[in-house]
């Protein structure tokens, strides 16, 4: 999720991005919610530093001044929950607006919403040819036994997979050649958890636009 305050002050930016991106998002209801948020806020912090104020002065008044500010004091604690609730309400509405505006592409990327859109940046080696029908990664790891995607739908369901003996070979070298590599330049191997929360997701963009691409045990996340 992009930061509030950096959509507040980038509005005609992040608007652009997100329309580059085919995705529509009510910028308008969001910003006005965001403004009305602050104003609110504004005045509740307002209130209750005048309450805090007030509260400090009581002891040193008497008599008509002291029940004054007494009242005035009960006053603008009465006038802060309703304030408060209507904040409540507005960051309800505002939460999933916010949610829906992706991670910004870098300005260089080209404007695209389809495969075909993408642009070819450069070619390595000389491409073969073939005198036979050629098969994708999935059909030719089925194939030869390399990749098992019916037993993994049984156990987590739908688009996933196993990969097995030389392809899982394959993966672990590839890895390891990556490792070497890094490692050569001074880093430092470390082995995190690998569990995510949704709020984690959320918050780097995963979520709720790729939804549809992350998944659960048992079921896809919504």
């Amino acid at each position: 999720m992009l930061d509030r305050r950096f959509v507040r002050e980038h509005a005609d930016e992040v608007r652009a991005a997100t329309a580059r991106r085919g995705i529509t998002v009510d910028f308008d209801r969001l910003l006005e919610c965001d403004q009305t948020i602050l104003g609110l806020q504004r005045e509740r912090e307002d209130a209750k530093a005048e309450q805090n104020r007030l509260s400090k002065s009581v002891p040193k008044l008497q008599g008509d001044e002291k029940a004054e500010a007494i009242r005035r004091s009960k006053e603008l604690g009465a006038s802060i929950k309703p304030l408060e609730e209507q904040i409540q309400a507005l960051e309800a509405e505002l939460a999933p607006l916010l949610l829906e505006i992706p991670n910004l592409a870098d300005p260089e990327v080209p404007e695209g919403l389809e495969a075909a859109d993408n642009q070819e940046v450069r070619q390595w080696g000389e491409r073969p040819s073939f005198d036979f029908e050629i098969k994708d990664h999935l059909d030719l790891g089925v194939d030869l036994g390399l990749i098992d995607v019916k037993r993994a739908v049984r156990l987590a369901g739908s688009r996933t997979y196993f990969l097995r003996g030389d392809l899982v070979l394959l993966e672990l070298a590839a890895m390891r050649y990556a490792l070497d590599l890094i490692t050569s330049r001074g880093y430092v191997p470390h082995a995190p958890p690998v569990l995510v929360s949704e709020a984690a997701m959320e918050g780097t963009g995963y979520l709720p636009v790729g939804a549809d691409q992350a998944y659960e045990r048992g079921r896809d996340l919504v």
